[in-house]
Parts: structure tokens; C-alpha cells; sequence
């Protein structure tokens, strides 16, 4: 940028008649041809937010229903003595083997269609261990997040109240 004022004086003193209208750096025309890359790269970004979003939703609602028609269930437990970590463990090692088999899945899902989403990447390699393990991560806190509003609620159930209910 610094230069292009004396290459434009130079290229005027050798010919006054060229018009100079539009003068850019190469940085500046790669930032414009990667436009579009961009706008996919911040598309998918949200379509995947909005996706994660709906899974933990599902996962809540899943894991909402399963509570409520379980509290019979853990009612009798903690009226027999379980304590409430134990009835949590129970529950959390539930939601977490469903967790696994999706991360699981999608790591089948991945391999299988690694090849289709390379000529997608610019030099990142499908494989990339810093993405996978990444996502792995983020889903795994979205599923804790989205469990514990039911776990909190299934050791708070009333032992005396549940085997009261019908």
C-alpha cells in the first residue's frame, strides 16, 4: 500500500493518457475472491449452532420424559435407600451411553463420507484431529448441559409422593 501513490506517479509520467481508477494490494484482492468461501464457512457455522441447539433440546425433552415416567421408579429406590448420588450415576450413565453411541456414529458417519467433503476443505485435512476432538467436546457439553436439569429434578423426587402417585 505504502508504494502504490509513486508506482502510480511512475506509470503516469510514462504514459499521462492511462486512466488509474482502481488500484488494490493482493491482499486486498484475496480478501474479495474469498468472499463466498466466507459466507458458507459462517452459514454452516450457524446451521451447526442451530442444529447442536435442537439436539440438547431433544436430548432434554428425552431425557424429561424418561424422569417423569420413571419416578415411580426412583421413588421406590430412594424409599428402599438409594442415595441421591447413586440415583444420578444410574441415570447419568444412562444418558451418557446414548452420548457415546452418537459420538460413535458419527465418527462411522465421518469416515464414510471423509472423501466427499475434502474437495470443501482448503488446506485442512478431513481427519484433522483438532477439529474432531473439538467437536466431540462441544457435544459432550451440550449433552451435560442439557441433562442436568432432569438429573437435578429425579434426586429431588419426594420418595412419598412418588409411591402416592398413579
Amino acid at each position: 500500500e505504502a508504494i502504490i501513490g509513486s508506482v502510480r506517479e511512475v506509470l503516469r509520467s510514462l504514459d499521462p493518457e492511462l486512466p488509474f481508477v482502481e488500484v488494490h494490494t493482493l491482499r486486498q484482492e484475496v480478501e474479495t475472491s474469498l468472499w463466498q468461501e466466507r459466507l458458507l464457512a459462517v452459514l454452516s457455522s450457524i446451521f451447526g449452532a442451530i442444529a447442536l441447539l435442537v439436539a440438547s433440546i431433544g436430548l432434554y425433552g428425552a431425557l424429561d420424559y424418561s424422569v417423569k415416567a420413571r419416578t415411580r421408579e426412583i421413588g421406590i429406590r430412594a424409599a428402599l435407600g438409594a442415595e441421591p448420588a447413586r440415583i444420578a450415576r444410574l441415570l447419568w450413565g444412562e444418558t451418557m451411553l446414548l452420548v457415546a453411541a452418537g459420538v460413535v456414529l458419527g465418527f462411522v458417519a465421518h469416515a464414510a463420507l471423509a472423501g466427499l467433503l475434502r474437495p470443501l476443505l482448503y488446506e485442512v485435512q478431513p481427519s484433522n484431529p483438532v477439529a474432531l476432538t473439538s467437536a466431540v467436546l462441544l457435544v459432550t457439553t451440550a449433552a451435560v448441559l442439557a441433562s442436568l436439569p432432569p438429573l437435578l429434578r429425579a434426586i429431588r423426587i419426594d420418595p412419598a409422593a412418588a409411591l402416592r402417585q398413579e
